[in-house]
């Protein structure tokens, strides 16, 4: 299954792109983490902190806003996924960059990229923004 997955992904190649500086607040970015076993691959998702303004309690992909230090959209996402739960940069296999979107609620142009999580990894999540980390199969999940 993940060997189809990635195979579909290739039509989506990573993009190095940077918003430019009026960006800065109205762009994020999100990783779509898989990993686990190739014919039964995991997809790791959060749930954001009861306390937070925006987003509350919501279930997400782990990332967040563009900072104008980030040399690109794909740094955000490796960043957010760091500073939220504690998987680094070298722990992810980048292979995806999906279609930009906005959710209807916010004026946001969220950019997704499709990663591989290698080996094994420790999860921490951030209290300030994280409640929770679970794995969804992505068997589960309607295609």
């Amino acid at each position: 299954m993940l060997r189809t997955i990635i195979e579909k992904l290739k039509k989506f190649p990573l993009d190095h792109c940077q918003p430019s500086p009026q960006d800065h607040g109205s762009t994020a970015a999100v990783m779509l983490l898989l990993h686990g076993a190739p014919d039964n691959p995991q997809v790791l998702l959060t749930q954001r902190a009861e306390h937070l303004n925006n987003h509350a309690g919501e279930v997400a992909f782990p990332g967040g806003m563009w900072d104008i230090t980030d040399s690109d959209l794909l740094q955000t996402a490796l960043r957010e996924t760091h500073e939220e739960i504690g998987l680094s940069a070298g722990s992810i296999e980048p292979i995806a960059m999906l279609p930009s979107t906005s959710p209807r609620v916010r004026s946001i142009k969220v950019t997704p990229f499709v990663g591989l999580v290698r080996d094994s990894f420790v999860l921490r999540p951030e209290p300030s923004e994280i409640a929770a980390i679970f794995d969804v199969p992505l068997a589960f999940l309607p295609m």
